[in-house]
Protein backbone atom coordinates (compact mmCIF):
# COMPACT_ATOMS: atom_id res chain seq x y z
CA UNK A 1 0.00 0.00 0.00
CA UNK A 2 1.23 3.43 -0.83
CA UNK A 3 2.56 5.67 2.15
CA UNK A 4 -0.09 7.91 3.04
CA UNK A 5 0.94 11.52 5.02
CA UNK A 6 -0.93 11.25 8.18
CA UNK A 7 -1.91 14.03 9.90
CA UNK A 8 -0.41 14.70 13.31
CA UNK A 9 -2.21 17.34 14.53
CA UNK A 10 -5.52 16.33 16.71
CA UNK A 11 -7.68 19.56 14.95
CA UNK A 12 -10.40 20.72 16.55
CA UNK A 13 -13.89 19.48 17.06
CA UNK A 14 -16.83 21.19 18.51
CA UNK A 15 -18.65 19.59 21.12
CA UNK A 16 -21.72 17.39 19.49
CA UNK A 17 -20.05 17.61 16.00
CA UNK A 18 -20.25 14.14 14.31
CA UNK A 19 -16.87 12.75 13.38
CA UNK A 20 -15.80 12.43 9.84
CA UNK A 21 -13.03 10.50 8.85
CA UNK A 22 -9.93 12.84 7.13
CA UNK A 23 -9.46 12.45 3.43
CA UNK A 24 -6.50 10.70 3.77
CA UNK A 25 -8.17 7.92 5.94
CA UNK A 26 -9.39 4.72 4.57
CA UNK A 27 -12.05 2.99 6.11
CA UNK A 28 -12.15 -1.32 6.29
CA UNK A 29 -14.49 -1.14 3.28
CA UNK A 30 -11.93 -0.12 0.71
CA UNK A 31 -9.16 -2.31 2.24
CA UNK A 32 -9.90 -5.16 -0.04
CA UNK A 33 -8.70 -2.51 -3.02
CA UNK A 34 -5.70 -1.66 -1.26
CA UNK A 35 -4.19 -4.71 0.09
CA UNK A 36 -4.09 -8.50 -0.02
CA UNK A 37 -6.95 -9.63 1.11
CA UNK A 38 -5.75 -13.02 3.27
CA UNK A 39 -5.42 -10.05 6.15
CA UNK A 40 -8.10 -11.27 9.08
CA UNK A 41 -10.14 -9.25 11.00
CA UNK A 42 -9.30 -8.63 15.01
CA UNK A 43 -10.88 -6.80 17.11
CA UNK A 44 -9.97 -6.54 20.85
CA UNK A 45 -9.27 -3.99 24.15
CA UNK A 46 -6.61 -2.02 23.76
CA UNK A 47 -3.72 -2.67 25.93
CA UNK A 48 -2.41 -0.18 28.62
CA UNK A 49 -2.62 1.60 31.48
CA UNK A 50 -5.92 4.01 31.61
CA UNK A 51 -4.91 6.33 34.44
CA UNK A 52 -5.48 10.12 33.38
CA UNK A 53 -1.77 10.14 32.21
CA UNK A 54 -0.75 7.40 29.75
CA UNK A 55 -1.60 8.40 25.96
CA UNK A 56 -0.02 5.29 24.28
CA UNK A 57 -1.77 1.83 23.91
CA UNK A 58 -0.40 -1.14 21.99
CA UNK A 59 -2.60 -3.86 20.22
CA UNK A 60 -1.50 -7.76 20.01
CA UNK A 61 -0.65 -8.19 16.50
CA UNK A 62 0.45 -5.63 14.01
CA UNK A 63 -2.03 -4.25 11.75
CA UNK A 64 -2.71 -2.59 8.50
CA UNK A 65 -1.73 0.73 8.45
CA UNK A 66 -4.96 3.67 7.93
CA UNK A 67 -7.97 1.01 8.49
CA UNK A 68 -8.14 0.92 11.92
CA UNK A 69 -11.18 1.76 13.82
CA UNK A 70 -10.61 3.00 17.52
CA UNK A 71 -13.88 2.90 19.86
CA UNK A 72 -13.89 4.84 23.81
CA UNK A 73 -16.83 3.84 25.90
CA UNK A 74 -18.77 2.21 22.41
CA UNK A 75 -18.08 5.81 20.58
CA UNK A 76 -15.93 5.66 17.26
CA UNK A 77 -12.98 8.30 17.48
CA UNK A 78 -11.46 10.04 14.63
CA UNK A 79 -8.21 9.34 13.35
CA UNK A 80 -5.91 12.47 13.51
CA UNK A 81 -8.05 13.89 15.56
CA UNK A 82 -8.70 11.66 18.90
CA UNK A 83 -5.64 9.61 17.92
CA UNK A 84 -2.42 8.87 15.64
CA UNK A 85 -0.65 5.83 14.98
CA UNK A 86 2.79 5.95 16.32
CA UNK A 87 3.79 2.06 15.02
CA UNK A 88 2.76 -1.24 13.31
CA UNK A 89 0.69 -1.75 16.97
CA UNK A 90 0.52 1.39 18.63
CA UNK A 91 -1.49 4.44 18.85
CA UNK A 92 -1.54 7.51 20.73
CA UNK A 93 -4.56 9.60 22.16
CA UNK A 94 -5.13 13.40 22.18
CA UNK A 95 -6.39 13.04 25.17
CA UNK A 96 -5.29 10.60 27.71
CA UNK A 97 -8.13 8.05 28.76
CA UNK A 98 -9.53 8.64 31.97
CA UNK A 99 -9.88 6.08 35.17
CA UNK A 100 -12.06 8.66 37.45
CA UNK A 101 -15.58 7.45 38.29
CA UNK A 102 -16.02 5.02 35.68
CA UNK A 103 -13.09 4.09 33.84
CA UNK A 104 -12.58 4.44 29.98
CA UNK A 105 -13.31 1.64 27.64
CA UNK A 106 -10.91 1.10 24.43
CA UNK A 107 -11.55 -1.06 22.01
CA UNK A 108 -9.93 -1.31 18.42
CA UNK A 109 -11.09 -3.00 15.29
CA UNK A 110 -8.13 -3.70 12.79
CA UNK A 111 -6.89 -6.14 9.97
CA UNK A 112 -4.32 -8.73 11.50
CA UNK A 113 -0.90 -8.86 9.56
CA UNK A 114 0.40 -11.92 11.41
CA UNK A 115 -0.56 -14.47 9.40
CA UNK A 116 1.41 -17.16 10.54
CA UNK A 117 0.93 -16.67 13.79
CA UNK A 118 -3.18 -16.42 13.32
CA UNK A 119 -4.62 -17.36 9.68
CA UNK A 120 -6.58 -15.94 7.63
CA UNK A 121 -9.68 -18.03 7.50
CA UNK A 122 -12.71 -17.11 4.82
CA UNK A 123 -16.03 -15.69 5.56
CA UNK A 124 -19.22 -17.34 6.41
CA UNK A 125 -22.06 -16.59 7.60
CA UNK A 126 -25.56 -18.18 9.56
CA UNK A 127 -28.06 -18.94 12.45
CA UNK A 128 -26.85 -19.43 15.01
CA UNK A 129 -27.41 -23.08 16.51
CA UNK A 130 -29.43 -23.65 20.05
CA UNK A 131 -32.52 -23.07 21.96
CA UNK A 132 -33.99 -20.55 22.45
CA UNK A 133 -35.72 -20.37 25.83
CA UNK A 134 -34.98 -17.80 27.87
CA UNK A 135 -32.44 -20.10 29.67
CA UNK A 136 -29.89 -21.45 27.50
CA UNK A 137 -27.00 -19.30 26.99
CA UNK A 138 -24.67 -21.36 24.77
CA UNK A 139 -25.01 -21.78 21.04
CA UNK A 140 -22.78 -23.00 18.46
CA UNK A 141 -21.80 -22.47 14.88
CA UNK A 142 -21.69 -24.96 12.18
CA UNK A 143 -18.02 -24.00 11.49
CA UNK A 144 -15.06 -23.56 13.56
CA UNK A 145 -14.36 -20.01 14.15
CA UNK A 146 -11.24 -17.88 14.41
CA UNK A 147 -11.03 -16.13 17.47
CA UNK A 148 -12.58 -12.47 17.48
CA UNK A 149 -13.48 -12.34 14.20
CA UNK A 150 -17.11 -13.17 15.02
CA UNK A 151 -19.99 -10.26 14.53
CA UNK A 152 -23.34 -11.44 16.24
CA UNK A 153 -26.31 -9.90 15.72
CA UNK A 154 -29.60 -9.97 17.49
CA UNK A 155 -32.77 -9.23 16.41
CA UNK A 156 -30.84 -6.87 14.19
CA UNK A 157 -28.59 -4.88 16.52
CA UNK A 158 -24.61 -5.77 16.63
CA UNK A 159 -23.94 -7.49 20.01
CA UNK A 160 -20.47 -6.58 21.94
CA UNK A 161 -18.20 -9.14 22.10
CA UNK A 162 -17.28 -9.66 25.59
CA UNK A 163 -20.30 -7.69 27.07
CA UNK A 164 -23.22 -9.06 25.22
CA UNK A 165 -21.44 -12.71 24.21
CA UNK A 166 -18.31 -14.62 24.77
CA UNK A 167 -16.55 -16.39 22.76
CA UNK A 168 -15.81 -19.89 23.81
CA UNK A 169 -13.49 -21.49 21.71
CA UNK A 170 -13.67 -23.65 18.46
CA UNK A 171 -17.24 -22.78 17.60
CA UNK A 172 -18.97 -22.23 20.75
CA UNK A 173 -20.60 -18.77 21.94
CA UNK A 174 -21.97 -17.75 25.04
CA UNK A 175 -24.50 -14.99 25.74
CA UNK A 176 -24.49 -12.92 29.01
CA UNK A 177 -28.04 -12.61 28.95
CA UNK A 178 -30.18 -15.62 27.86
CA UNK A 179 -32.07 -14.96 24.45
CA UNK A 180 -35.82 -14.76 25.07
CA UNK A 181 -38.66 -17.04 23.65
CA UNK A 182 -41.37 -14.36 24.87
CA UNK A 183 -43.66 -13.61 21.84
CA UNK A 184 -41.51 -13.81 18.88
CA UNK A 185 -38.45 -15.70 19.80
CA UNK A 186 -34.92 -13.35 19.92
CA UNK A 187 -33.35 -13.76 16.08
CA UNK A 188 -29.78 -15.02 16.29
CA UNK A 189 -26.86 -14.54 13.42
CA UNK A 190 -23.60 -14.76 13.36
CA UNK A 191 -20.68 -13.52 11.17
CA UNK A 192 -17.45 -14.83 10.81
CA UNK A 193 -14.13 -16.41 9.99
CA UNK A 194 -13.87 -19.73 9.75
CA UNK A 195 -10.80 -21.92 10.10
CA UNK A 196 -11.20 -24.61 7.86
CA UNK A 197 -13.86 -25.20 5.23
CA UNK A 198 -16.01 -27.79 6.99
CA UNK A 199 -17.94 -30.82 5.28
CA UNK A 200 -19.95 -28.50 3.30
CA UNK A 201 -17.85 -29.20 -0.12
CA UNK A 202 -17.29 -25.64 -0.65
CA UNK A 203 -13.75 -25.96 -0.16
CA UNK A 204 -12.00 -22.66 0.01
CA UNK A 205 -13.60 -20.87 -2.68
CA UNK A 206 -15.06 -17.59 -1.42
CA UNK A 207 -15.75 -14.62 -4.04
CA UNK A 208 -15.54 -10.37 -2.80
CA UNK A 209 -17.82 -8.59 -4.25
CA UNK A 210 -17.62 -4.58 -4.24
CA UNK A 211 -20.58 -2.86 -5.52
CA UNK A 212 -19.62 0.86 -6.56
CA UNK A 213 -23.22 1.58 -7.64
CA UNK A 214 -25.78 2.17 -5.24
CA UNK A 215 -28.57 -0.03 -5.49
CA UNK A 216 -31.65 -1.77 -3.97
CA UNK A 217 -30.66 -5.17 -6.13
CA UNK A 218 -27.27 -6.62 -6.11
CA UNK A 219 -26.96 -9.13 -9.16
CA UNK A 220 -23.74 -10.56 -8.66
CA UNK A 221 -22.07 -13.38 -10.55
CA UNK A 222 -19.62 -15.46 -8.71
CA UNK A 223 -18.46 -18.56 -10.46
CA UNK A 224 -18.73 -20.37 -7.14
CA UNK A 225 -20.38 -23.26 -8.45
CA UNK A 226 -22.57 -23.49 -5.42
CA UNK A 227 -24.93 -21.73 -3.79
CA UNK A 228 -22.64 -19.37 -1.16
CA UNK A 229 -23.44 -17.99 2.05
CA UNK A 230 -23.24 -13.89 1.62
CA UNK A 231 -22.26 -11.15 4.19
CA UNK A 232 -22.93 -8.14 2.95
CA UNK A 233 -21.21 -4.82 4.64
CA UNK A 234 -21.96 -1.30 3.57
CA UNK A 235 -19.61 1.47 3.04
CA UNK A 236 -19.17 2.21 6.74
CA UNK A 237 -18.40 -1.56 7.40
CA UNK A 238 -21.91 -1.91 8.95
CA UNK A 239 -23.46 -5.25 8.52
CA UNK A 240 -26.86 -5.08 6.09
CA UNK A 241 -29.21 -7.83 5.63
CA UNK A 242 -31.03 -8.37 2.61
CA UNK A 243 -32.79 -11.23 1.00
CA UNK A 244 -30.96 -13.73 -1.00
CA UNK A 245 -32.32 -14.97 -4.40
CA UNK A 246 -29.84 -17.78 -5.70
CA UNK A 247 -30.61 -17.70 -9.63
CA UNK A 248 -28.00 -20.90 -10.38
CA UNK A 249 -25.27 -22.17 -8.50
CA UNK A 250 -23.16 -19.17 -10.33
CA UNK A 251 -25.30 -16.34 -9.69
CA UNK A 252 -26.85 -14.99 -7.35
CA UNK A 253 -29.54 -11.43 -6.76
CA UNK A 254 -29.25 -9.86 -3.09
CA UNK A 255 -32.76 -7.03 -2.67
CA UNK A 256 -32.61 -4.42 -0.14
CA UNK A 257 -34.92 -2.21 1.56
CA UNK A 258 -32.77 0.79 0.11
CA UNK A 259 -29.99 1.82 -2.12
CA UNK A 260 -26.64 1.39 -1.37
CA UNK A 261 -22.94 0.77 -1.87
CA UNK A 262 -20.49 -1.54 0.05
CA UNK A 263 -19.19 -4.87 -0.39
CA UNK A 264 -19.86 -8.91 -0.50
CA UNK A 265 -18.15 -11.85 0.52
CA UNK A 266 -19.86 -15.28 -0.87
CA UNK A 267 -18.18 -18.74 0.49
Amino acid sequence: MAEVNRRLDFGVRVAGEKAQLPDEFITLSQLPELVDTSVTPYNEDLIGEVNNINTDFITSYNYVSNAIIVTKNGVVLTPGEDYIEISENAIRFAIPPSNYEMRDLLHIYYYCKDLLAYGAGVPYNEPLNGIIDGANVTFTTTRSYIDRTTIVIKNGVVQTLNTDYYELGNNVISFVIPPIAIGEPDSLYIYYFCKSPGTSGSGDAYYWHTQMVASNIWHIIHNLGKKPSVMVTDMDNQVVIGDITYINDNVLDVYFTQAFSGNAYLN
